[in-house]
């Protein structure tokens, strides 16, 4: 017969033991998160079903603010969709202290309309600069896009006939041209206009081209025209010199 140790055996029991206890631990863990699971569900449940009560009548779909704005000032800036937008989103340019809870109530209670879901974008400024002065940062630009329980298609763009969009064209050239004039400094201004392809030259500046001459060329052609007026002038001197003895001898 094998002899086995006393001590051994006592860990042999509490190995026996922790596996025997381990078991119910799990189980009330699994438990307790398959409850929490029901709650959630529970409560998705009611806010689904208020969302649709909500839908169905005329009230608003969400809580709404004790602060009461009467003659509200913010300004509110419906965009064109872009290409990834579908039919139920619309995008909006609001103010930078505007939030997602205070564009909800305004269409709400302005429009009657119902933001879903909405989504911020915040475009950083860009660098602007103005003739001489230096170059500045303009202020951001805050965006949101909802989601609509109804489709909204933009109409049309009206065409134009050719005799407008020629006016158009006009007065976008001459607005560039009156620009680049007031806004040109130092060598800008003998450049010419990208208004009207050129065709016009600022007013008030000379634009005659001086021709450059190389120094050596110049002081040699300079050398020649004077010794081509001393040649003229003594040749003169000899007729008027010949003239005269020819008169004096008669």
């Amino acid at each position: 017969m094998p002899r086995f140790n006393t001590g051994a055996l006592s860990v042999f029991k509490r190995s026996l033991a922790t596996v025997t206890e381990a078991p119910p631990a799990i189980a009330s863990e699994t438990v307790t998160a398959a409850s929490t699971r029901n709650n959630n569900l529970k409560f998705s449940d009611s806010l689904v079903s208020r969302t649709e009560e909500s839908l169905n009548s005329e009230a608003p779909h969400f809580r709404v603010g004790s602060d009461k704005r009467y003659f509200p000032k913010a300004r509110v800036i419906l965009l064109r969709p872009n290409a990834k937008h579908t039919p139920y989103q619309a995008k909006f340019i609001v103010p930078k202290s505007f939030n997602k809870l205070d564009l909800r109530d305004y269409l709400f209670h302005i429009y009657g309309l119902r933001a879903l879901n909405i989504t911020t974008q915040l475009l950083p400024g860009r660098f602007i600069r103005t003739g001489t002065t230096p170059r500045y940062r303009s202020g951001q630009i805050k965006k949101m896009t909802i989601d609509m329980e109804e489709p909204f298609i933009w109409p049309g763009e009206q065409t134009m006939s050719a005799a407008s969009k020629n006016a158009l064209e006009t007065t976008n050239e001459a607005y560039q041209y009156t620009y680049e004039m007031s806004s040109s400094t130092g060598s800008d201004k003998f450049k010419p206009s990208k208004a009207f392809e050129g065709l016009y030259k600022f007013e008030g500046v000379d634009h005659s081209v001086e021709s450059f001459i190389p120094k050596f060329l110049g002081k040699r052609l300079k050398n020649e025209k004077n010794k081509a007026i001393k040649a003229d002038s003594r040749a003169t001197d000899n007729i008027l010199m010949e003239q005269f003895l020819k008169e004096k001898q008669k």
